[in-house]
């Protein structure tokens, strides 16, 4: 068993219904589960072998690609996982049984009347589902007698209210589980109808997914949002809460990246006079594949080093503004602090200061490769792998630079996130440290290095060095 894992209970005490009737574990995972499997309850769904096996490999910390990647729970000890477990199943079930439902997700929508420039659904490929009545039906008939201690989410990847059904789905809702906690999440684009407003007017918590407050960024970005449109949404919903007897907590949900930074401030004082409960911040997952016009994004990981820490700096001082004015932030998976525990031999480790290679993160392919080759000896060996797939393996300088120049007319781009490691000596360290403006240390005399490198839609996202191969390897997430 390892020491370091996901604090992480949504297999436990989560499920999530997909437009098309799957049942997953959590947002990142694919399904486990389907519901129109017939004459089965959410306690056999929820037991089956696939399931159990999840939760005991995130009990023994033996985490698989989706959950090393998971951008929102934080790692921490096997030990403190265990311990949470152990309080929500309680003190005689089993580890690895379901707890009492806490919280469900029922993704109406996952199709969208926006086009973000950095979302999954503008991507040429994506194609987003409604809910259909059957479905809904099949999910409604799963919920437990008693709600009282449940949450229930209407909402997915996508908009909810684009769903032409979403009002009679959210009134069945109110009326099955009235005891329930029931929340949406909406980007409040469009002028809302009266019928709309009266079913927002009486969920427990409602959540807008907004960036930003400045106008010609919503332009750029989102494409489609004025601000003024969701201002008059929230003043009219509060108005039909108020005239039948209701409240709700609100909350935003709010990405950090590159070109928000500066416009940040204005929107915690927007949710600061309207008075907004929580906020919750998410960091950028960067997808290319966008016509040329786009607006480009880029995540605070993939900036320079000083811009990163500029940026990191000022996200802090408004998350800290907030809570001085009673808002509570959520920081999913704590991507404004550092780097999470359990990667112990990271480059300061191997005595090369990480902002050694920093410099080359962010970078437009056609640099960073070339710096990369530039770098690398003539023995350099590359393992390239996809999705966990090995692809092939590239020997040489020439053959890497071959290998780099057929990456970049890949048709489409990059798809997948490509990853790699490449044995390097000291020497190439060295012209590594004199290329890089600011690096520091001599490292310790050691033959070979192994260099770790992650690309993704034409961007370097990181690139670090290690001294031993397994920990780079376990570094790219790549199979043994």
């Amino acid at each position: 068993m390892k020491s370091t894992t996901r604090i992480c209970v949504d297999p436990w005490v989560y499920a999530e219904v997909q437009p098309m009737g799957q049942l997953k574990a959590c947002c990142k995972r694919p399904p486990y589960s389907s519901l129109l499997q017939p004459n089965q309850d959410l306690a056999e769904h929820r037991n089956k072998e696939n399931i159990r096996a999840l939760r005991q490999n995130l009990l023994d910390g033996e985490l698989d690609r989706f959950c090393r990647h998971c951008h929102i729970r934080p790692y921490g000890s096997t030990e403190t996982l265990r311990e949470t477990v152990r309080g929500v199943v309680g003190p005689e079930a089993s580890l690895q049984d379901p707890a009492p439902l806490q919280e469900m997700r029922l993704a109406i929508s996952e199709a969208c009347n926006l086009r973000c420039v950095y979302c999954a659904v503008s991507q040429p490929s994506y194609r987003g589902e409604h809910m259909s009545s059957e479905v809904f039906e099949r999910a409604v008939a799963l919920l437990p007698e008693r709600s009282d201690n449940l949450t229930i989410d209407l909402n997915g990847h996508g908009e909810t209210s684009f769903n032409p059904e979403w009002v009679g789905f959210a009134r069945t809702i109110q009326s099955k589980a009235s005891d329930a906690t029931l929340c949406i999440l909406s980007n409040f684009a469009r002028a809302f109808r009266d019928d709309e407003v009266d079913v927002l007017a009486r969920m427990s918590m409602i959540g807008i997914s907004m960036d930003t407050v400045d106008d010609e960024l919503l332009k750029a970005i989102r494409r489609k949002v004025v601000f003024s449109t969701i201002q008059e949404n929230v003043e009219r919903i509060r108005t039909r809460a108020n005239e039948i007897g209701r409240t709700q907590n609100w909350y935003l949900s709010a990405g950090i990246y590159d070109k928000v930074i500066d416009s940040m401030e204005d929107l915690a004082w927007f949710a600061i006079d309207a008075e907004f409960n929580v906020i919750d911040f998410w960091n950028l997952t960067e997808y290319g594949g966008l016509p040329d016009k786009a607006e480009k994004v880029r995540s605070l990981s993939s900036l320079p080093w000083g811009e990163r820490q500029r940026a990191v700096a000022e996200a802090k001082r408004v998350v800290d503004l907030l809570r001085s004015h009673g808002v509570k932030v959520n920081v999913a998976g704590g991507f404004l602090d550092e780097e999470p525990p359990g990667e112990e031999q990271r480059p300061e480790a191997a005595g090369l200061p990480a902002r050694c290679l920093s410099a080359l993160n962010g970078l437009p392919d056609s640099d960073a490769f070339e710096a990369i080759s530039a770098s690398c000896h003539p023995a350099i060996e590359l393992e390239e792998r996809t999705e966990g797939h090995r692809l092939r393996t590239v020997r040489g300088t020439k053959a890497l630079a071959e290998y780099f120049k057929e990456l970049r007319e890949r048709p489409g781009g990059y798809q997948f996130e490509v990853k790699a490691t490449a044995v390097i000596g000291d020497k190439v360290l060295e012209r590594i440290r004199e290329r890089t403006p600011g690096a520091e240390g001599d490292g310790h005399a050691q033959r070979r290095w192994w260099l770790f490198f992650t690309f993704q839609h034409s961007m370097i996202l990181r690139i670090e060095v290690y001294a031993d191969r397994a920990q780079a390897r376990d570094a790219a997430g790549l199979e043994a």
